[in-house]
C-alpha cells in the first residue's frame, strides 16, 4: 500500500513538473528583456502577409526590411539594404504590406477593427518612406537613416523638395537633414509636413517585439493598452512557441477582441518569428508575421552611420524663411565619403 502511495505521489510530482515546464516562458525571453533594460540592442525585422485568392492560391508579400538600434541613450531607425524598387505610381499597400493589416478570411468589421488598432499602435512603415525615394550607394546600401536620436537631438532625413512631391512632375532633390532638440518635440509650431509627430513611433519597436519592453520608451503605446499576458509554451513547426494574449477593450472596459502572439524560437534559443493573430467572436485571423533577421546586443558599426555629408537645417517652426520655403542652412551632418 505504501509503495502504491509513493508511486502515485511520484507520478503527480512528475506531472506537475511537466506542466510547469510546458507553462513556463522560454528561457531566452528574459535575455531579450535584458537588452531593453540595458538600453542596448539591434533588431532587424521584416513583416510579411499571406493572402489567398479566389482560386485558392496563396501569395506572400513582404515589407521593406527595417533595423532599429539603441545605445548610450541614442536611437536610430533605418531601412536595411533592399532590392525593392519604388516609384510614385506604387500603391502604399504594395510598398508596405505591413502598413494596413487585413485578412482575406475576416469580415469587413473585423478588418476595420484590425486596421484601426494597427494604425493607432504601430505601423511598421513610416510617413517618410511611404512615398519618398532614398539615396543609395552603388551597392544598394542606404546612405542615411530615416530618423535618429543623437545626443538629445532628433535628426530626420528628407529630400530638399519633399513638399512638392504631391504636385506631380517634380524631381525630388538631394537628401538633407533637419534637427530638433528633444525637449521641443511637442512644440505646436512645428511644420506638420516634416513628420516630427512620427519620430517617437518610428523609433519604437513593433508591437510584437514590444512584448519584451512594453512599459518602456522603446514601445509606442498611445492607447495605453496593458501588456500582453503569457498563456502557454508549446511546439509549432518544430520551433519553441510562447503564446501571449492582449485584450482589446472598449471605453466601458469590456473585452471586444484580442491580439494573440506566437513567439517562435529556434533550437539555439534565438527569436526567429512572431505571428500576430486578431481574435473576435471566436474567429482567429492571421494578421501578419514578423520575421526576425537579427536581434542582438552587439551594435553594428553601420547602425548609426551617415555615409555622406548632407546639408543640415533647423526644424521648421513657422519663421519667415520657413514660410518662404527658403530655410537657412546651419551646417552639415555626416561624414565625407
Amino acid at each position: 500500500m505504501r509503495k502504491k502511495i509513493l508511486a502515485a505521489i511520484t507520478m503527480l510530482a512528475a506531472s506537475a513538473m511537466m506542466f510547469s515546464t510546458a507553462s513556463a516562458e522560454h528561457a531566452s525571453a528574459d535575455r531579450y528583456r535584458q537588452m531593453f533594460r540595458d538600453g542596448k540592442f539591434y533588431v532587424e525585422y521584416q513583416a510579411q502577409r499571406r493572402s489567398v485568392n479566389k482560386k485558392g492560391k496563396e501569395s506572400v508579400k513582404r515589407s521593406t526590411p527595417i533595423a532599429i538600434a539603441a545605445e548610450n541613450g541614442n536611437r536610430v531607425r533605418r531601412i536595411v539594404k533592399s532590392n525593392i524598387k519604388r516609384g510614385f505610381g506604387d500603391k502604399l499597400f504594395d510598398l508596405n504590406p505591413d502598413s494596413s493589416t487585413e485578412s482575406e478570411s475576416a469580415s469587413a468589421e473585423e478588418n476595420l477593427m484590425m486596421k484601426y488598432f494597427e494604425f493607432a499602435n504601430d505601423r511598421l512603415d513610416s510617413a517618410r518612406t511611404s512615398f519618398l525615394h532614398e539615396e543609395t550607394t552603388k551597392s544598394g546600401n542606404r546612405k542615411y537613416p530615416e530618423v535618429i536620436l543623437l545626443n538629445g537631438k532628433y535628426y530626420q532625413f528628407l529630400p530638399e523638395s519633399y513638399r512638392l512631391a504631391f504636385t506631380g512632375g517634380v524631381k525630388i532633390g538631394k537628401m538633407v537633414a533637419y534637427v530638433l532638440p528633444a525637449d521641443q518635440l511637442d512644440s505646436p509650431d512645428l511644420e506638420p509636413a516634416q513628420y516630427w509627430d512620427f519620430v517617437e513611433r518610428d523609433l519604437a519597436v513593433p508591437q510584437e517585439i514590444a512584448i519584451f519592453c512594453w512599459d518602456s520608451i522603446y514601445h509606442y503605446n498611445p492607447l495605453k493598452q496593458s501588456a500582453p499576458q503569457f498563456v502557454e509554451s508549446s511546439k509549432k513547426d518544430d520551433l519553441d512557441c510562447d503564446t501571449y494574449v492582449l485584450d482589446i477593450k472598449n471605453m466601458a472596459g469590456d473585452v471586444i477582441a484580442q491580439w494573440k502572439y506566437n513567439v517562435l524560437y529556434n533550437s539555439a534559443g534565438d527569436l526567429v518569428q512572431i505571428q500576430k493573430y486578431f481574435i473576435r467572436n471566436g474567429h482567429e485571423n492571421l494578421a501578419r508575421e514578423l520575421l526576425i533577421q537579427e536581434f542582438t546586443n552587439e551594435i553594428p558599426d553601420t547602425a548609426f552611420s551617415i555615409n555622406q555629408k548632407v546639408k543640415l537645417y533647423d526644424a521648421s517652426i513657422g519663421t519667415m524663411s520657413d514660410l518662404l520655403e527658403q530655410p537657412e542652412q546651419i551646417g552639415e551632418f555626416g561624414v565625407d565619403k
